[in-house]
């Protein structure tokens, strides 16, 4: 509800032609901005008889591997999923995990599926304290980036923090005015449409 109401708010600029680069200004990034703003870009491919990667001019490769996720629970109930998935030709897993048995359920995970790729998302949940030793560990079972670790407005410990694998900003980056902060911090971003306000600043984002 709260969605469209944004966007009700915008309905008169719209029936006059709204563009992508005005949306930009009169939405701030979230939901609503990204509901209309990726409706303008199928609107233009459509036109244009052309599909959106054609439009946006993005390459897409053949493949595209995408994440499956093993969300939290016990050690045995994360194997499983994670049995499960491998063996329905998963190739890469997406580990949730809180402050909570972290060795106990990777261990788990890495031994029912043995040949995935496994990336963690700690959701903000961990803390300074033992965040090498918890990235070491990663690192030996074979983990290949680290998402979100510490809260996004507590991520200052990251600053010329030595580590083992990549660390991946989400809830620290949202749009292009997020960059400067991430220096020095993190490797990779975790692009998603609802946080950077629509496709239009995603791209951007992604330049």
């Amino acid at each position: 509800a709260s969605v469209l109401a944004h966007i009700m708010t915008i309905v008169p600029q719209l029936e006059n032609r709204l563009t992508r680069e005005e949306l930009q200004i009169l939405l701030p990034p979230g939901a609503a901005r990204n509901a209309v703003d990726r409706a303008l870009w199928d609107l233009q491919a459509r036109k244009a008889a052309i599909t959106l990667a054609q439009s946006t001019g993005v390459s897409l490769p053949e493949t595209i591997v995408t994440a499956q996720t093993v969300v939290i629970g016990t050690p045995e109930q994360m194997a499983a999923s994670a049995a499960a998935l491998s063996e329905k030709g998963a190739q890469l897993l997406k580990i949730k995990l809180d402050d909570h048995l972290i060795s106990e359920r990777l261990v788990a995970i890495r031994a029912a599926a043995p040949e995935a790729t496994l990336i963690v998302d700690a959701n903000e949940a961990w803390h300074t304290e033992g965040l090498a030793a918890r990235c070491q560990l990663l690192a030996d079972l074979g983990v290949a980036m680290l998402e979100q670790p510490l809260p996004a407005d507590d991520d200052d410990a990251l600053a010329n923090f030595i580590h083992p694998l990549p660390i991946c900003a989400d809830e620290s980056c949202h749009t292009r005015e997020s960059l400067a902060h991430l220096h020095g911090r993190y490797e990779m971003v975790n692009i998603k449409l609802d946080k950077t306000g629509g496709l239009t600043e995603a791209l951007a984002l992604a330049h």
